[in-house]
């Protein structure tokens, strides 16, 4: 993997970090970031040339990698739709956007279209802040994600962060997963309205 030229498509790019450790392990990649930097509540000071703080930082980490960075300023759904459209592709995908549970499972199925036969997709924080509601988290967006596919992905890690490979290029209605994971929010939500009474 290291000496391959893989493209690589991150989604929550932050400060740049972790695209600078892929670009410096895969030596031979590229990477498209997708973040809105807008950062956290103590980021949204914006300097006289309108970038955020976040985006500042992240230009200045990756300014070393000329020509190997594609950074797509934009919400994750608007830009992975998009990428779709391009008719992209990527052996490795790295989902570390929003944490919140709707958010990772939206990002997951829109980005597995994008993830090529035999790539590899990682996401980030599988087990984040396990005292927190779990809607606030990555982990069962991430559990039910995994559990659709499992004819074709194969978990090759589990820890902090969930590795995955897809192992077969069956094609999925993305739109019907959507509908699905939002009727099942629905129901939940009736059930327990109906319990609350």
């Amino acid at each position: 993997m290291r000496d391959r030229p893989l493209d690589i498509l991150e989604i929550g790019s932050w400060e740049g970090r972790s695209a600078i450790f892929f670009l410096e392990y895969c030596h031979l990649s590229r990477i498209t970031c997708i973040d809105p930097f807008v950062g956290g509540q103590n980021e949204y000071v914006t300097s006289a040339g309108g970038f955020t703080q976040v985006e500042q930082r992240f230009d200045a980490n990756t300014a070393s990698y000329p020509g190997r960075v594609t950074k797509l300023k934009s919400i994750s759904s608007k830009a992975l739709i998009d990428l779709q459209d391009q008719k992209r592709s990527y052996d490795l995908i790295y989902i570390d956007g929003a944490h919140e549970r709707d958010a990772v499972h939206v990002d997951s199925l829109l980005a597995w279209p994008l993830l090529k036969n035999g790539g590899t997709i990682i996401w980030d924080d599988y087990a984040w802040e396990r005292k927190q509601p779990i809607e606030t988290r990555p982990e069962e967006a991430i559990n039910v994600f995994v559990a659709s596919r499992r004819k074709e992905i194969k978990v090759l890690h589990v820890g902090h962060q969930i590795v995955a490979q897809k192992v077969d290029g069956g094609r999925f209605d993305v739109r019907s997963a959507i509908n699905s994971f939002i009727l099942r929010r629905l129901r939940q939500r009736k059930r327990s309205v109906k319990a609350a009474r």
